[in-house]
């Protein structure tokens, strides 16, 4: 199958003609999370939006309680993480890796802050590590680089292999202080992925893709992933081969129990938790191939049709109050983003600029709305502003660019794209810069952003 499982497409071609087999692959490997406490002077924090003013932060490599090679690899690695995630923050800039030898040999008692600031840092993050036992302690702190003082504290405890959790950890704080706002390097992504083979499985990562674990068999095909308000479970569509019949089932995040089929209903796909977690909506057919939306609750009982119109309506999106659900349908003639009140009323059209759109994604703070689009000839990210109605293309022409998905904190997108020839996972700002490819093995699509830790 030569394209992302777009939605709209998917499950349009599964009701009238089945659905082809696809091929399995990930590489399994550990997942944890980072017990820690933290130590802070207070909720004050130094709020900057986008477009505003950027503030440049240095972080040096970790001052080391024993010098051993073992600890210098597990610190450098976490220095590693910590840049990486910053340079996705939005108004947070990193002091130039060049300028770093201009600074002397410093301590937490002899900082260098003067040089720092000369240099053009306006904060600093300096990070004490030291290996426990089997186990590793990371103390970070962030210094105002013209006055002196400490802004935060924190300190993390964990296993070795925790060192990139850690990383996550310093790096939301970060973003924390300076937006008030929890950011999301922390939160796991699980998308579909494939690798020889047959069939179709779902994997878990950071978002970074490190961190990669398989939470499902390939017996079928597995697709179109969605967390659960509390990150606990996953829902998702999985086809079964004869006869071709797709259904929607709830796992946990690991993996560890079997899935649970939520309904009966024929064709039942693509399903989105509402924000507290109680129900869920979803396309399924009434038995003659049509597609409709249907909510019900988290156990698949009290089950209620929303729409009822002889167009295919897919893709259902919840808006972060709950008060609202975004949609595809064709039932103006071609593929559409759609937004209905919850219980299936007041059903208007969104989106105006392409002929075809898709897979609609609702930001957290509920103002944007960001889908596919079929723009000359390739499918692209484009963000819907509620407010004035402008459509916005976010991705760059010469590959198609699928199956959007908002970080926690709205900074983000997590999306496929087969720029590079087979679909892969990657991450960018929520303006499509500073776009990174996360996954490289096999074939990785639709991806869902956990919430924030």
């Amino acid at each position: 199958m030569g394209a992302v499982e777009n939605s709209f497409r998917i499950f349009a071609a599964a009701a009238l003609c089945g659905v082809a087999a696809l091929s399995l692959g990930a590489q399994q490997s550990g997942e944890g999370t980072v017990p820690g406490e933290a130590e802070t002077g207070g909720e004050v924090h130094l709020a900057i939006a986008e477009g505003a003013a950027f503030v440049r932060v240095a972080v040096p490599p970790p001052l080391l309680e024993e010098k051993t090679p073992e600890l210098e690899a597990l610190a450098r690695e976490l220095r590693e993480v910590i840049l990486n995630d910053l340079t996705f923050a939005w108004n947070i800039e990193l002091l130039s890796p060049s300028l770093y030898k201009y600074v002397p040999e410093f301590s937490l008692e002899n900082r260098q802050l003067k040089i720092w600031r000369s240099l053009g840092a306006d904060a600093v993050f300096i990070v004490v590590a030291e290996k426990r036992g089997g186990g590793m302690k990371a103390e970070g702190r962030l210094f105002d680089a013209r006055t002196g003082q400490m802004i935060f504290g924190k300190r993390l405890r964990g296993e070795l292999e925790l060192k990139r959790s850690m990383g996550h950890a310093f790096s939301d704080e970060i973003v924390y202080y300076y937006t008030g706002t929890r950011g999301s390097f922390g939160a796991p992504l699980v998308f579909a992925t494939s690798r020889g083979g047959e069939g179709r499985t779902l994997a878990t990562s950071d978002y970074d893709g490190e961190s990669r674990r398989l939470i499902l068999s390939a017996s079928a095909l597995n697709m179109l992933p969605a967390w659960s308000p509390d990150s606990e479970h996953i829902l998702f569509t999985s086809f079964e081969k004869k006869p071709v019949q797709a259904g929607l089932f709830l796992i946990d995040r690991f993996g560890l129990t079997e899935p649970k089929k939520l309904t009966r209903l024929p064709m039942a796909t693509g399903g989105a938790f509402s924000p507290d977690g109680r129900r869920i909506v979803f396309s399924a057919s009434d038995g003659d191939g049509n597609l409709d939306l249907y909510v019900c609750r988290r156990d698949g009982k009290r089950l209620q049709r929303l729409t009822h119109h002889p167009a295919i309506d897919t893709a259902p999106a919840w808006s972060p109050t709950g008060r609202e659900i975004a949609f595809t349908s064709d039932r103006g003639g071609s593929p559409q983003i759609y937004a209905m009140d919850a219980e299936g009323a007041n059903v208007r059209r969104l989106s105006r600029w392409a002929s075809y759109c898709d897979a609609p994604a609702w930001s957290p703070d509920g103002g944007r709305i960001v889908y596919t689009a079929r723009l000359e000839g390739s499918f692209h990210l484009v963000v819907l502003d509620l407010a004035t109605g402008e459509e916005v293309r976010l991705t760059e022409p010469g590959a198609s660019h699928e199956s959007p998905s908002w970080s926690p904190d709205g900074s983000m997108l997590a999306y496929a794209s087969n720029r590079t020839g087979r679909y892969q996972i990657y991450v960018s700002r929520s303006d499509g810069t500073r776009a990174r490819q996360v996954t490289s093995e096999g074939e990785n699509t639709t991806p869902s952003w956990a919430a924030a830790p």
